[in-house]
């Protein structure tokens, strides 16, 4: 969901919102996830 919600454009807080999930645990994933290129990988 949350690679989903980056790829349409819509912002971390959008996310959160979207899957009941407080912003900073989608904060968090997002930034665990990302690679070397800076795009995120579930």
């Amino acid at each position: 969901m949350i690679a989903e919600g980056l790829l349409a454009g819509r912002t971390a807080v959008q996310i959160a919102e979207d899957i009941d999930k407080h912003r900073s645990t989608v904060y968090r994933e997002i930034s665990r996830g990302r690679g070397p290129d800076d795009r995120y990988n579930p």
